[in-house]
C-alpha cells in the first residue's frame, strides 16, 4: 500500500508556512493549508509544496583512489522542489473516499569519473495518485481499499565536453511505472484482531543506455496477520506469500510474544523470514544494475527486556539476523565501463548484536540514549559487512518550557570498513545544537548547528562529509 504523507485537515482552514537559510547558501521553504468543512459529510483537505537548494560543498576527499579523475574544487549542490495534496470526505459514519497526490524534482550534481573532471546532474522525478476507500461493514469489519499508481523517471545528464568514449550510452534515461491495488480488511475477534490483506502490484521499465530496456513484472500478494491479547500475554502470527515474475511463489511470515509481568515491565521475543526481490535499478539501470543479482533471504530473531514508567524508559534488545544473498552498492568486481560502482550480492551475511536505550524525564528535561554493540560480517569471507560499525549510539538532552525549546545531540560510530574489506573508516563523533523561540503568537523562530566541532568524518570511504553547519529560520503556524 502507498502512503502520502499530508497533514489531514480537521477543523477552519489553517496555514503553515516556515523559510530557512543556513551554510553552503542551503535555503529551505514550505507551505501548508489545511482544514475540513463543517457539518455533516464534512470534507477534510490539505495542500503542501516544498522548495530546497543549496550550492553545496565539493564532495571528494583527498583519500579517495579516485581523486585524479575527478573534480576536486567545484561544489556540488542540488534542489529540490514538491507538493502533496490530500482530499476526502465521510458521506456516511465509518464510510469515507479520499484521493492523495504528491510529486517532487530532485536535480543532484555530482562529480563524473573522467579526463574531463566535469561536474554532471541527476534528475529524478517522482509522481503518484492514490484512491481509496474505507468503510466500516460491521461492527467489528472494516475495509479498506486502494488503487494507486506512480511514476519515477530518472536520468544522469554527462556534460557535452564528456568523451564519448567514456560513456558510450549518452545521457540514459530510465522511467518505471507502477500501479498497486489493495484491499486490507481488519476484523476484530473479541479483544483480538484479525488482518487480511491481498494485493496486485504491476512494474513496467523503459530504460535507453547501452542497451534500450523494456521490462515488466507482476507481483501478487495475499498476507494475514492475528494480533492476540490474553491478559498479561500479546501474540502476533502473520504469513504472508508473494507470486512474483521470475521468481516464483515466495512465503515469508513471523511470529511474536510478549508477557507483562507488571504495568511497567514487560519482555518479548520475535522471529520473522523475509524475502527481497532486486529491483529493476538493481538489476538493469545503466552503469549500476548487473542481471545476475539474486534475491534476498532473511531470518531474523530478536528478543528484549523493557521498563517503562513516567519518569523514564529502559529497554534492553538482542538481536540475530541472517540473510543469505544480501543486496548491497560495490566497486569491486564491477562490469567494465562501470565506473561509479555496481549492484552486488553478499553470499552469506550475518548481523547479531545487543541494543540498549532509554528515556529520563526530569522536570523540563527530557534525556535520551542509546548504544549498539553489533558483530556485522559477511560469513564467506569473515569481513565486517561494509560501512557498517561494530559500535554506534547517540544521545541527547532537551530543556522545553513555555516558548522555549533548546537541545543537545551526538552520535558516534566506531570504524568501519569499505567494501572487500578495503579503505579505513575512522571512528566519529559529532554534536550538534538547536533550539527555537515562540516569540509571538503563531510565530517562532527556529536554529540548528549541526556538526559544531567541525568533525572530519566519512560515511563512504573518499567522500566528505558537511562540516559545521548553521541553519535559521522563521515559522508561521496557526493554531
Amino acid at each position: 500500500m502507498i502512503n502520502i504523507f499530508t497533514k489531514k485537515g480537521a477543523g477552519p482552514a489553517k496555514v503553515t508556512a516556515s523559510t530557512g537559510y543556513g551554510t553552503y547558501g542551503t535555503s529551505v521553504s514550505q507551505a501548508s493549508l489545511f482544514g475540513s468543512t463543517e457539518g455533516d459529510k464534512s470534507i477534510s483537505y490539505s495542500v503542501s509544496a516544498t522548495a530546497e537548494n543549496s550550492a553545496g560543498f565539493n564532495t571528494i576527499a583527498p583519500n579517495s583512489p579516485y581523486k585524479k579523475s575527478y573534480n576536486t574544487t567545484n561544489n556540488i549542490g542540488y534542489t529540490k522542489t514538491g507538493g502533496a495534496a490530500q482530499v476526502s470526505q465521510e458521506w456516511a459514519k465509518g464510510q469515507s473516499v479520499g484521493a492523495q497526490v504528491y510529486a517532487s524534482r530532485n536535480n543532484n550534481q555530482y562529480p563524473v569519473y573522467g579526463p574531463g573532471k566535469v561536474l554532471g546532474n541527476q534528475i529524478n522525478e517522482v509522481s503518484t495518485l492514490a484512491l481509496y476507500s474505507k468503510n466500516q461493514i460491521t461492527d467489528i469489519w472494516n475495509s479498506n481499499l486502494q488503487i494507486a499508481q506512480s511514476y519515477d523517471s530518472g536520468q544522469a545528464i554527462y556534460p557535452s565536453q564528456t568523451p564519448a568514449s567514456w560513456y558510450p550510452a549518452g545521457n540514459p534515461l530510465t522511467n518505471t511505472k507502477q500501479n498497486i491495488y489493495t484491499w486490507q480488511n481488519d476484523i476484530n475477534v473479541g479483544s483480538d484482531l484479525l488482518q487480511i490483506l491481498g494485493e496486485r502490484r504491476t512494474v513496467s521499465m523503459y530504460a535507453t543506455g547501452t542497451n534500450t530496456l523494456n521490462l515488466s513484472q507482476d507481483t501478487n500478494s495475499v498476507a494475514a496477520a492475528y494480533q492476540l491479547k490474553r491478559g498479561s500475554n500479546l501474540a502476533n502470527f502473520s504469513l504472508r506469500n508473494d507470486n512474483i515474475t521470475g521468481y516464483g511463489s515466495q512465503n515469508t511470515g513471523g511470529a511474536s510474544y510478549g508477557y507483562f509481568f507488571t504495568k511497567e515491565l514487560r519482555v518479548n521475543a520475535n522471529y520473522g523470514t523475509g524475502f527481497k526481490a532486486p529491483s529493476f535499478y538493481e538489476l538493469y539501470y545503466p552503469n549500476y544494475g548487473v542481471a545476475t543479482i539474486k534475491p534476498e533471504k532473511s531470518q531474523n530473531t530478536e528478543a528484549g527486556i523493557h521498563y517503562e514508567t513516567l519518569a523514564y524508559d529502559i529497554h534492553f534488545v538482542v538481536y540475530n539476523n541472517t540473510i543469505t544473498n544480501l543486496i548491497q552498492y560495490t566497486n569491486l568486481g564491477c562490469p567494465v565501463g562501470f565506473s561509479m560502482g555496481c549492484a552486488s550480492n553478499v553470499a552469506s551475511a550475518k548481523i547479531s548484536g545487543a541494543s540498549l536505550g532509554g528515556v529520563g524525564r526530569l522536570g523540563d528535561f527530557t534525556l535520551k540514549g542509546s548504544f549498539d554493540q553489533q558483530n556485522p560480517v559477511d560469513q564467506s569471507t569473515g569481513y565486517v559487512l561494509a560501512k557498517r560499525a561494530k559500535q554506534f549510539g547517540n544521545v541527547s538532552v532537551e530543556y522545553k518550557k513555555n516558548a522555549v525549546a533548546v537541545g543537545a545531540e551526538g552520535t558516534f560510530q566506531a570504524q568501519r570498513n569499505d567494501y572487500g574489506n578495503s579503505g579505513t573508516m575512522n571512528g566519529y563523533g559529532i554534536a550538534n545544537l538547536y533550539g527555537s523561540y515562540d516569540f509571538e503568537k503563531d510565530w517562532s523562530l527556529f536554529a540548528r548547528w549541526n556538526n559544531i566541532f567541525n568533525k572530519n568524518y566519512q560515511l563512504s570511504y573518499g567522500y566528505v562529509t558537511p562540516g559545521s553547519n548553521v541553519f535559521v529560520g522563521i515559522r508561521y503556524a496557526m493554531k
